[in-house]
């Protein structure tokens, strides 16, 4: 097992496509635990410091082909989930208020979407087949 910071725009960064097993749980959340990662987030913000450990995240990667690495998400879903609804909703902010200085489409194109696959591959997380909808329609 090999252990290692990253931060989570350099995680979701590159071609990587993180898939949640049917064994796990589906997305169960609830508006504390989201409060409580927002409030990290905030404070983050408000005290200028440049990271925050919001947990381990436990994959297994897959065989890789033509530089696509597919992960399996053992342990972090929740987080991994809670992070990418977060990323979808700073991106839809910064279409609303252009002047915000966030670009949604780097959001998209880079954290959200390998935006050179297509199918369920474009996919940056794959859910469970009962919560894929919710997140591959946002």
């Amino acid at each position: 097992m090999e252990a290692f910071k990253r931060n989570i725009y350099k995680y979701l960064d590159g071609t990587c496509q993180y898939l949640i097993p049917l064994y796990q749980r589906t997305y169960s959340w609830e508006k504390e635990q989201c409060a409580r990662l927002w409030d990290d987030i905030v404070n983050l913000h408000k005290t200028s410091r440049k990271g925050h450990f919001v947990g381990s995240i436990v994959r297994i990667n897959e065989a890789a082909a033509a530089g696509f690495t597919k992960a399996m998400i053992i342990d972090g879903q929740q987080r991994l989930t809670t992070l990418t609804l977060l990323l979808v909703a700073l991106r839809d902010y910064a279409v609303q208020h252009p002047s915000c200085g966030v670009n949604p489409d780097k959001i998209t194109n880079t954290l959200l979407l390998n935006q050179y696959e297509s199918g369920d591959a474009k996919y940056k997380l794959l859910l469970t087949q009962s919560d894929r909808d919710i997140l591959t329609k946002k």
